[in-house]
């Protein structure tokens, strides 16, 4: 996340995964529906590919990603989405569309790795 303009960019594969997180509405969603609903079949490794985006993810959108508190793995359950809220950073979706409450304050910012 870039701190000073609150921005994060997505990678497309990233982004499926958060959005189908946002689609289950703050319930638990399990792995394996998780990746079938977000992740091409075709370019699985399995669930280490789930694993991948999920810590890509938090990294990301988590201020502190070894203690996460937006992107939660319920054991048993699977994982859950809490928020996004105003707390959020502003994500740029790979094709350049902005999704969060706050404008950012600027478009030309680097991209947060």
């Amino acid at each position: 996340m870039d701190r000073e303009t609150n921005l994060v960019r997505l990678s497309r594969r990233e982004w499926a995964v958060l959005k189908v997180l946002i689609g289950c509405g703050g319930t638990a969603i399990e792995s394996n529906k998780l990746m079938d609903r977000s992740l091409n079949r075709e370019d699985q490794q399995g669930a280490r590919c789930l694993y991948k985006y999920i810590g890509r993810l938090r990294m990301k959108l988590e201020l502190d990603p070894q203690n996460p508190r937006r992107i939660i793995l319920e054991r048993g359950r699977g994982y859950r989405l809490e928020g996004p809220d105003s707390d959020w950073p502003v994500i740029i979706h790979p094709d350049g569309i902005f999704f969060g409450d706050g404008q950012p304050t600027t478009r030309n910012s680097p991209s947060a790795s």
